[in-house]
């Protein structure tokens, strides 16, 4: 299946703190979580479980979280969010070269082969940030001043409001029905 042969998601957009309010995890618990961006993993790494089972039907996902942690391990903070992408950075190659001794064999050849997500930076490298990407330059095109003012209200009911009078054109309506 197509889905199992990509990087799907690189960046986790969950609210950990809600997680963690309802998972209750105490000191000695095991855990056992989906892969997915590896973000959920890492935030785990947080509590105090005694084993972390971070599992993905797809492998892609898990070579994702073998590189973040071998990152994390061996990489200061600053050089660390460079080499994800939250920072420009032209080293990221060379980064790579350090922290690639750390991985598994098959996220370390997965990784060499596909060098431009490494050097574009991982955690915007996934279908769904690439996607999410997109959407955001047609908005930002094509509705630039309707997306700021949708952003800029502090009251959830006037931004409902103004969601449903204002931003929902006849396009957005239309391919709502499809």
């Amino acid at each position: 299946m197509d889905f199992y042969q990509h990087l799907n998601y690189s960046l986790g957009n969950e609210d950990w703190s809600v997680e963690e309010q309802a998972l209750r995890i105490k000191p000695g618990d095991k855990v056992v979580c989906v892969t997915a961006s590896g973000d959920r993993s890492l935030h785990l790494l947080m509590t105090r479980c005694a084993e972390i089972t971070s599992l993905d039907m797809n492998p892609i996902q898990n070579y994702l979280l073998n590189l973040k942690l071998a990152a994390i391990s061996q990489l200061d903070y600053e050089k660390y969010i460079a080499f994800l992408g939250c920072k420009e950075t032209p080293h990221r190659k060379a980064i790579f070269s350090e922290i690639r001794p750390y991985l598994s064999k098959d996220a370390a050849n997965f990784w060499d082969k596909h060098e431009k997500m490494i050097q574009k930076g991982v955690i915007y490298q996934g279908r769904v940030e690439r996607l999410t990407h997109h959407a955001a330059v047609f908005f930002n095109l094509f509705m630039s001043k309707k997306t700021q003012n949708l952003l800029s209200f502090t009251d959830i009911n006037e931004q409902r409001t103004y969601l449903n009078n204002t931003w929902h054109t006849y396009l957005i309506r239309f391919q709502n029905r499809s």
